[in-house]
């Protein structure tokens, strides 16, 4: 899927000066010129394209280094001690952290805004004069858009789901659907490859043969009802025991690995691996291709500098 990836950055992601230190910021700092409803969402006219990319930039790094760390921290918790439940906890979270990284260098991620931020776009809308359909507070999706000679950003009211994960990974599987269709549309190269990957990945984590988004309901089984033997003391004959925590740095080997997957363990490691692995890949791209000097380069190997250490 990193073609597919690739061929959606948003440009000069991996190089933005960080004016702003989150979308949220941005928002609030009414960085936008005009607000007008789009789709069923509120549509912000950007001020400066820059600035919108380099605070979607800073959300960007900020959870591809947690999901680095938690994939490093996973493997060395397993090294030094018999215990599997943390470390098949930190590789959920690091998939986790992983996919919102891998969201946000396409455009596209999550928000949530409270009272006071609805209530600064409300008053913006009426001191321009806008009619702007009536937003509440609480969870939001952003893509940018580029409408023309206007550039800038829509939110829309967030989907339901069974709560935060289940919700993020329905809007995650849809946003994949929605990619491969542009990616088609736009001639990318064999865009049949890509709709398999695409497929096997989406089938993985939803599991419709089960109620709910069964990569969220496994980590909810492992993490809340304790479920899998994955708990000290555990027996003998634990799946736990057999699983491999050594980071899978390629998202193509974790997703040639899931041809050959047995059990929910493996399937729910295996799968936390492919959004961890292809949103490192994600970043080791854009290091190579804006310079060491960069600033994602330069958070990027102070982050494997530490966790080296």
């Amino acid at each position: 899927m990193k073609r597919l990836i690739q061929f959606h950055a948003l440009p000069n992601i991996g190089n933005a000066r960080q004016s702003y230190t989150s979308v949220r910021e941005w928002i609030s700092e009414n960085r936008y010129n005009t607000i007008s409803e789009m789709d069923g969402g509120l549509f912000l006219e950007a001020y400066s394209f820059d600035e919108l990319v380099s605070a979607i930039s800073y959300d960007f790094q900020r959870f591809a280094c947690s999901s680095y760390e938690s994939m490093e921290l996973s493997r060395m918790e397993r090294a030094s001690s018999p215990a599997t439940s943390w470390p098949l906890l930190k590789s959920y979270y690091s998939g986790f952290f992983g996919a919102h990284a891998i969201l946000n260098s396409v455009g596209l991620g999550e928000l949530y805004l409270n009272a006071a931020l609805v209530q600064n776009m409300v008053d913006f809308a009426a001191l321009t004069k806008v009619p702007v359909p009536k937003i509440v507070s609480g969870s939001f999706t952003y893509k940018v858009v580029d409408a023309g000679p206007k550039t800038g950003l829509l939110i829309l009211q967030g989907a339901g789901g069974q709560g935060v994960h289940d919700g993020f990974w329905r809007r995650l599987c849809n946003h994949l659907s929605d990619l491969l269709d542009a990616y088609v549309d736009h001639g990318g190269p064999n865009p049949g490859e890509i709709l398999g990957e695409v497929d096997k990945i989406q089938t993985m984590v939803r599991d419709t043969s089960r109620r709910g988004v069964w990569l969220s309901n496994t980590r909810n089984e492992i993490n809340y009802q304790h479920l899998y033997d994955c708990w000290l003391p555990n027996t003998r004959a634990s799946k736990c025991r057999d699983l491999s925590f050594e980071p899978i740095y390629e998202s193509s080997e974790a997703l040639g690995k899931l041809d050959s997957v047995t059990g929910d363990l493996e399937r729910f490691l295996l799968v936390s691996r492919c959004f961890s692995s292809l949103c490192s890949e994600i970043v080791e791209y854009y290091v190579n291709s804006h310079g060491g000097n960069s600033p994602v380069a330069r958070r990027w190997s102070r982050l494997k500098l530490l966790l080296a250490a």
